[in-house]
């Protein structure tokens, strides 16, 4: 775990203290859950592949108004075939370019969604987790140099160093 690698080369004490530092399991998930529910669901509905759809929708019925009318009028076979099927085929192209617009945009908004949780969840690991313990070794640090420095024999506090003759 982090928390080991962290900890790994203190003193007990010291390993201690980042131990309390840190939040329990449930204050973790805690908090995790709420920078993840903190962020917005992406809207579902793509108002331009609906329109594509409606678009499409109106061509499929023409298509059919054709090919209904065409046989009540009895125009000639060409007309007869020739304007639904261009109806028809303008529907499905409609149908087909609006399911690519609402993939497209499918998987912009869930990468955006994706970029959104991590970076949420990366502050609050850094607020909880990374900051608490940081403050620990920072203070570890301050304590081992402050030891370290009155551990030295220093001519500013008035001791000579000691002559080998």
């Amino acid at each position: 775990s982090w928390t080991g690698r962290a900890t790994a080369d203190l003193p007990p004490l010291w390993a201690r203290a980042i131990d309390r530092a840190l939040p329990s399991v449930d204050e973790l998930q805690a908090v995790t859950a709420a920078a993840v529910a903190s962020i917005p669901l992406p809207e579902v509905s793509v108002r331009r592949a609906s329109v594509l759809r409606g678009l499409a929708l109106a061509a499929g019925v023409a298509a059919a108004a054709l090919l209904v009318g065409g046989l009540a009028f009895a125009w000639p076979v060409g007309w007869l075939v020739a304007g639904p099927l261009l109806a028809g085929g303008l529907a499905g192209g409609l149908l087909g370019v609006a399911r690519s617009v609402r993939e497209a945009e499918g998987r912009m908004r869930a990468t955006a969604y994706e970029r959104e949780v991590r970076e949420a969840l990366t502050a609050t690991a850094v607020r909880v987790l990374a900051a608490p313990a940081r403050a620990v070794l920072e203070r570890h640090d301050r304590v081992g140099r402050a030891l370290a420095s009155a551990l030295r024999p220093s001519t500013d506090r008035g001791s000579a160093p000691i002559s080998p003759t």
